[in-house]
């Protein structure tokens, strides 16, 4: 298709989505979990982040947010046997300064984990010279898509 590089967004789950016939992503993201899609995902945050956790991929850096305790653990659990490198980002100090395209206030989580999953991939597509901690100064263009 011509496509140089594209968001998927897993169905409802990670450990059985149709997505995982992506075997080498250059980077996965989970947002914040909730209890949801319990007839699939299970009854608990643990359960639903075991599921969630199965976008992870061996040598493929995976980003989440700030997650209940017993979420953050099953993930990290996950991390290692997957052999992802998992990084927790903490909300961008910037976008309070910046005027989202939506303005909930957790559009600004959802968007501290979009810049973390956008910087790991031009880094490793080598387009941009982004520094590994993107949270000390964001670029000029991040915060132009992030307005626009």
């Amino acid at each position: 298709e011509g496509v140089d590089a594209a968001v998927i967004e897993c169905g409802i789950g990670g450990e059985y989505d149709s997505t995982n016939i992506l075997v080498q992503p250059s980077v996965t993201g989970i947002t914040s979990l909730g209890i949801d899609h319990t007839a699939m995902l299970g009854n608990t945050v643990e359960e639903i982040a075991w599921h969630k956790s199965g976008i992870f991929k061996a040598g493929v850096p995976a980003y989440t947010v700030q997650q209940p305790d017993a979420a953050i653990n099953v993930l990290r659990q996950r991390a290692a046997e997957k052999g992802a490198d998992l990084h927790v980002v903490q909300r961008h100090s910037e976008l309070d300064q910046l005027n989202l395209g939506l303005a909930a206030d957790f559009q600004k989580t959802n968007a501290s984990l979009a810049i973390a999953i956008a910087a790991a991939h031009l880094r490793k597509l080598g387009l941009a010279d982004i520094p590994e901690n993107i949270a000390d100064s964001l670029p000029h263009e991040f915060r132009m898509g992030l307005e626009k």
